[in-house]
């Protein structure tokens, strides 16, 4: 399969160093031949100097500014890219994510899968929580269990870092839910939509790599997973809610399990803060409790 032209959709909310960083990453990027680019980029209200810096970048490619009157989430973010990128080919990325290399367009559309439908890449996180960027880092999470060009699961469809068709996305009226506006829960709500000849179409670029640089510790993340739990996952479907959480026990039986989550949650936590915990399986704990903790102090369980 081969791209000839391409839409580098981009969303952020005051990020402006983020932001500055990656387009300076993209002046360097060695340019692709016969391949006609766009950058699009969605500020979703920011209120430092984010859609200033990319009005005053000098691009080699036809560049698109779109300004959020105000903040309206990632999902309103990417189906206003979805909407209005000028090529079938969308390349997603946050304004926090950073190409590795210069040959880093190449790697995104070499090669691709002739049936591939979306094509997303792997992202290596760094972090000061050091035994926290062990844990995003493991071999066996996420994408990392796969191989280049493998199959992956539709709950790993990650739009931080993703080559995808948005006509196909057009096509079957396939657009991301607004209602959902904070932290979490928008991808895999609408890849969960995808009908199974969709589903078969997803895959892994691992040789694309991109950095995650300033990933928040374990304990700043887990907070943000506490505000997923009370606000997004109660939107999902029973079916999505499993995935998460792995069983439908913690959902139906929400009376017998919260005391337990909540005692352990804050137990384990304060155990990681004194350096006890440096278990890849003890950390997975913790952050399922911190979802759980937030969906039973969700409005459901007041």
């Amino acid at each position: 399969m081969k791209i000839r032209a391409l839409t580098i959709g981009i969303i952020g909310y005051n990020s402006a160093e983020d932001l500055r960083l990656l387009l300076d990453a993209f002046t360097k990027l060695t340019p692709l031949q016969n391949v006609s680019i766009e950058i699009l980029y969605v500020d979703d209200g920011s209120t430092d100097s984010s859609a200033q810096i990319f009005r005053n970048y000098n691009s080699a490619y036809k560049t698109k500014l779109i300004c959020n009157k105000t903040t309206l989430g990632r999902a309103y973010s990417r189906n206003q890219i979805i909407k209005h990128a000028l090529f079938d080919w969308v390349f997603f990325i946050n304004s926090n994510i950073l190409p590795k290399n210069t040959t880093f367009l190449s790697l995104l559309i070499k090669g691709l899968p002739k049936n591939g439908f979306a094509i997303t890449n792997l992202i290596k996180y760094k972090s000061d929580d050091l035994i926290f960027q062990q844990f995003l880092n493991h071999s066996k999470r996420g994408l990392n269990q796969y191989n280049h060009f493998g199959l992956i699961n539709y709950k790993y469809l990650l739009f931080g870092c993703c080559l995808i068709n948005r006509a196909t996305l057009v096509e079957n009226s396939l657009f991301f839910d607004e209602s959902i506006t904070k932290y979490g829960g928008e991808e895999l709500e609408l890849s969960s939509r995808f009908n199974s000849g969709l589903s078969s179409r997803l895959y892994a670029n691992k040789q694309a790599l991109c950095f995650r640089n300033n990933h928040p510790g374990l304990l700043d993340h887990s907070k943000r997973l506490v505000a997923f739990g009370k606000y997004n996952f109660p939107k999902l479907s029973f079916n999505n809610k499993t995935a998460i959480v792995r069983s439908a026990y913690f959902i139906r039986y929400d009376f017998m399990f919260a005391p337990f989550i909540k005692g352990m949650f804050y137990l384990m936590l304060g155990f990681y803060r004194r350096g006890y915990i440096k278990s890849i399986k003890l950390i997975q704990l913790i952050l399922l409790c911190s979802i759980l903790v937030g969906y039973y102090n969700s409005q459901k369980f007041r």
